[in-house]
Parts: C-alpha cells; structure tokens; sequence
C-alpha cells in the first residue's frame, strides 16, 4: 500500500500489529482461524476497547438524549449502553436488568427512592455506548490497539525490552487521546445552544 492510500486502522489491523509485536506473521482474517495466538490478539483487543469505553468519551456518549417510555412505561435499552444519568440535576437515573421482566436491559428510576422502572413521561438523560472497534475514531484506536498489544505482549513474551517499547509508545497514544478528547471537549462547549455555551454567554 502506497502512502496515498493510507486507510484508518481496522480490527484486522491491529490485531496484526499485536501479533508482528511478538514476532508472529499477519493474517487475512480474525474470525473462526483456529490460532491461539490470533484468538488471544481479538480477546485482549475486545476486552480493552470494552473497558475504555466504559468511561464516556466525546465519541461513545451523548448528551441531552430524549427517551420515550412504551406502552408499559418501561424504557428498553440497546446491548450497546452501558452507561446513562439524567441530563438534570435531581434524579437519579440507572441501568438494570428487571428480573420479573425476562430481564431486559432498562432505566431504573432511583430519584428519591422512587424504585422503579416504570416513568409516565419522556427523559434527557447523557448516555455512554460501546462502539464498535472499526467504528472508533483513529485517536481512539490508537490508544485501544496499543494497550492491547501490551497486555497481549505481556501474556505471550517475557522481554523487558520489548515492554519497555510498547509502553513508551502507550504513553505517546494515550496523551494524544487525552489531547483529542479535550479538544473534543472544548469544542462541544462553545457549540451554540449547548447549556456549557450558554452558562459561558451569560458571564460575560
């Protein structure tokens, strides 16, 4: 591939780039390949963009979202949330999984013990998501790739040398990530007709 045609990183990519980190050829596919080695790449690479994203990032959550309970007043959520809080100050909002409904993944009304799962109007709530790793923006990546290949390196290989590489390298991708974020961040409060822009406006 030619510099002119530099592509964003995929899963395949960097589950390649963790087995070249231990001296291992790179592969076609990720799926069903039957080598312990690659199976072990995909479970660190899925693990580690799973525990990141557990915290909310400009690019897996957002804010101010309205939901709508159905029928039943329950407010069903997708496998993909993992995080959610209400966007205003004064109720509690959580996940849980109703154990007298199949367990299905829903909001739990915890606002002044209230205890239910069970609203009579919509929400805004701020939500946090698990994006896929192909869906990740390059910074984030980044940042998920090589923390994988480090805790697949340290798994797989005893070379201090070899770890001392990779996490000179973590620390370079994690302050680019945490550089992104906070301009992400900074971006998003001076939007127009954000709350954040609109506290800003009224002190001056």
């Amino acid at each position: 591939m030619s510099l002119t045609t530099l592509a964003p990183m995929t899963d395949i990519d960097a589950v390649n780039m963790m087995l070249a980190s231990i001296g291992q050829a790179p592969v076609d596919t990720i799926t069903n390949t039957g080598i312990a080695d690659v199976n072990d790449a995909v479970t660190h690479l899925t693990n580690v963009a799973r525990e990141i994203q557990l915290a909310a990032w400009d690019f897996n959550s957002d804010k101010e979202v309205k939901m709508t309970p159905d029928n039943n007043g329950y407010i069903i959520l997708g496998t993909d949330v993992v995080g959610i809080e209400s966007y205003y100050p004064g109720y509690h909002y959580t996940i849980r999984f109703d154990e007298n409904d199949g367990y299905k993944k829903k909001v739990y009304d915890k606002t002044l013990n209230k205890n239910t799962y069970v609203f009579d109007a919509n929400i805004k709530v701020n939500v946090t998501r698990l994006v896929p790793f192909d869906y990740l923006p390059q910074y984030a990546k980044n940042y998920v790739a090589i923390q994988a290949a480090l805790l697949f390196q340290q798994n797989v290989v005893s070379s201090v040398i070899v770890f001392k590489f990779t996490a000179n390298h973590l620390q370079k991708v994690e302050a680019a990530f945490n550089a992104a974020e906070l301009r992400q961040a900074s971006l998003n409060m001076l939007a127009p007709g954000t709350r954040e822009n609109n506290i800003l406006r009224r002190s001056y």
